[in-house]
């Protein structure tokens, strides 16, 4: 079975070694380089002859004390500590058992103090570019300043511009990524003299890393992967000083019920497809609002369900509406919104009718096809155009808007009562679940919304609007923002069943939500917008 050389720190590697020291039947060798940094120490069982373990690492003080007086000590109650100078020494992770076999063919060297304190003087001398010599202020500031002071190793965030009491100064490691000498880890002939005062061949570590890779395991790190780790922190860094320009926006979510199936909202992905957009979030969490029947009745194909809406959810929307007027989490300040919409249709028409268009909203719809929120790359843009009705018209009629966007309204799908009234279409060049996903397509689907709703209220002067939809929640909530509530006619949304007629979900007439049935009891009267 092969044993891989373990590399440990300085406390670990002396806990391992005195094991080996104290155990019974063992043999233990150590192999260095005379005029370099590696070293591995391996124990052998004696009896079997068979290779158990094989370690390097941080040769620090603790080591180097127990090292010392295993060498030198006498008598034979302790095992001996055998020296070997080698050449060609494995790297960690390197199955060593045909090396140690090879080594002990060689004749072992004295183990005298002498000896090992040249070695470890030789080897620290090697390693001392990690006190950054010679290094000019200049190099020093520079490599600070493009590590804003933080350890640039990945995943690291020590912070080494400050120590524990908050005195500030150079509390980090330069290292070398090409080592200052030719031996010296990652060093080469050609490049390390060169490089060895250059600020990209520099990098900021903090105590354990910079131990980690000059040290304790320099061959897991070459010098490849340091410099993507720099160049990681770089990109890092530009992103943050370019996020700065990023408008910041207050970003909620609104959620309903959709029949058959509970909505869920992902805020790891809102905020990924936030930052893709160059939107800056006011706050760590996107804001949930719910009109999702949190008991699991959600049937929306069912008109009981909406005969009883503002019942179950009176308090949800009038808690949104004082929201959006600035009594809750969004407030006066809120200058841009973000809203990522999820649900059934008149439930999103709800949402956009209480949010309107006084202020500046960025929309997300959600990407079905991908199930993500973040917009794709490149747009895909289709056109969206709008129908009027072909017969003659008189102003003050009745008027029904359906949004197809998913798929075509056909007159089938319709009951006779909604046949009889003119029709505006609202429709794409191709129909599709993430037809308004792109903020281009979104845009040009709002202008079509705009002209057709001016078209019913301004020229058709119509009496009452009934909306139909088959369509993105977030192209829905997008069409609800347009009725403004302080000049529109009533608004009646129907929810479009499952193999069912169409039956209507509420009504909306200026500052007043009606549930399906007789009022006063299923109206919510809210004050004027």
């Amino acid at each position: 079975m092969p044993v891989l050389l373990d590399a440990l720190y300085d406390k670990d590697l002396k806990a391992t070694l005195e094991r080996w020291k104290q155990a019974p039947d063992s043999r233990v060798v150590m192999a260095y380089e005379s005029a370099g940094w590696r070293f591995v120490i391996a124990r052998l069982d004696i009896p079997s002859s068979s290779l158990v373990h094989a370690v390097t690492g941080e040769l620090g003080e603790l080591v180097k004390a127990l090292l010392l007086d295993w060498a030198t000590s006498k008598g034979s109650a302790l095992n001996r500590l055998e020296l070997f100078v080698g050449t060609g020494l494995p790297a960690v992770a390197t199955d060593v058992t045909n090396f140690v076999t090879d080594l002990l063919k060689l004749p072992a060297t004295k183990p005298t103090k002498k000896v090992l304190t040249q070695f470890f003087k030789g080897r620290e001398t090697l390693l001392s570019n990690m006190n950054r010599p010679g290094l000019s202020d200049q190099v020093v500031n520079w490599v600070y300043a493009r590590s804003s002071g933080i350890c640039e190793f990945q995943g690291c965030d020590a912070v080494l511009f400050k120590d524990d009491l908050d005195n500030y100064g150079y509390y980090g490691y330069l290292a070398h990524i090409v080592a200052a000498k030719a031996n010296g880890p990652r060093g080469d002939a050609a490049h390390s003299a060169v490089l060895a005062q250059s600020p990209s061949n520099i990098m900021l570590c903090c105590d354990v890393h910079h131990r980690l890779i000059d040290k304790v395991d320099p061959d897991s790190y070459p010098r490849e992967r340091l410099e993507a780790m720099v160049t990681a922190r770089v990109v890092w860094r530009t992103h943050q000083v370019e996020t700065l320009a990023w408008p910041v926006v207050h970003a909620m979510a609104f959620i309903g019920d959709i029949a058959g199936r509970t909505t869920t909202f992902s805020q790891h992905d809102a905020r990924k497809a936030l930052m893709e957009a160059h939107l800056m979030p006011a706050s760590e969490r996107v804001v949930e609002y719910f009109l999702r029947d949190s008991t699991g009745g959600n049937d929306v194909d069912h008109p009981g369900y909406w005969s009883e809406f503002l019942r179950n959810f009176r308090t949800q929307i009038l808690h949104i509406y004082e929201a959006l007027r600035g009594h809750g989490a969004f407030g006066v300040h809120a200058e841009q919104l973000a809203i990522f919409p999820l649900g059934n249709m008149p439930a999103m028409l709800l949402g956009g009718w209480l949010v309107g268009e006084a202020r500046r909203v960025e929309l997300f719809s959600f990407r079905r096809s991908q199930g993500t929120w973040v917009r794709p790359k490149p747009e895909v843009i289709p056109t969206f155009t709008w129908t009027p009705p072909v017969e003659p018209l008189r102003t003050g009629e009745k008027v029904l808007i359906t949004l197809e966007l998913t798929t075509e309204i056909t007159d089938a799908a319709l009951n006779e009562e909604l046949l009889a009234m003119p029709r505006i279409r609202i429709r794409p060049s191709e129909y599709g679940v993430d037809v308004v996903v792109s903020p281009t397509s979104m845009q040009k689907y709002r202008e079509a919304c705009q002209d057709a709703w001016a078209y019913a209220v301004d020229v058709l002067r119509a009496s009452e609007v009934n909306i139909c939809a088959i369509a993105p929640a977030a192209a829905v909530f997008a069409f609800g923002m347009k009725l403004q509530s302080r000049m529109h006619p009533r608004i009646h949304m129907y929810q479009m069943a499952f193999q069912k007629p169409p039956f209507l979900a509420f009504s909306l007439d200026r500052h007043t939500i009606i549930s399906p049935g007789e009022p006063p009891s299923k109206v919510l009267q809210l004050d004027a917008l």
